[in-house]
């Protein structure tokens, strides 16, 4: 079953809009992170943007409510050297008598290091988590909806 979730936010602060996404954490612990299109950010004023983003979200049939928590988060790079800086690193501390633990005499070798990409992405949020209860079609059709009877 599909459905969406309009989202409307402001965003102070912000000098890249094309670092914005909306994560979602689902009860069943699996955590997605949604790219809006370059479209739904607009400026307003410098360091200032609208988010205007419909998210559409499939799940399987469920029968009892179904909680989920989004924020809307900011991507960035994170400053992790690559192997070839591991390696020189390394080997300045190998000639200089440091690469040597004091609880063992093995030294530091490159077969210890595992490699690691110059280009992995952290994030951070940049809104509070929202709680969404949403409740089965079925209930929806009945008249019920988040607040309860209608």
């Amino acid at each position: 079953l599909a459905f969406s979730i309009p989202i409307s936010a402001r965003l102070d602060h912000l000098n890249e809009s094309s670092s914005v996404a909306i994560q979602v954490w689902f009860p069943d612990g699996r955590v997605l992170t949604f790219d809006p299109q370059p479209s739904d950010i607009r400026p307003l004023t410098p360091g200032t943007h609208k988010l205007n983003h419909k998210l559409i979200i499939s799940h399987g049939k469920w029968t009892d409510a179904l909680m989920i928590e989004l924020s809307i988060i900011r991507h960035h790079s994170l400053d992790i050297p690559s192997e070839s800086q591991y390696m020189s690193l390394i080997t300045k501390l190998i000639k200089r008598g440091e690469g040597q633990t004091s609880s063992s005499s093995h030294m530091i070798t490159s077969d210890s290091i595992q490699s690691s990409s110059p280009h992995m992405v952290g994030s951070v949020l940049i809104s509070d988590i929202i709680k969404l209860r949403i409740l089965p079609q079925d209930t929806l059709a009945r008249g019920y909806n988040v607040f309860g009877p209608t």
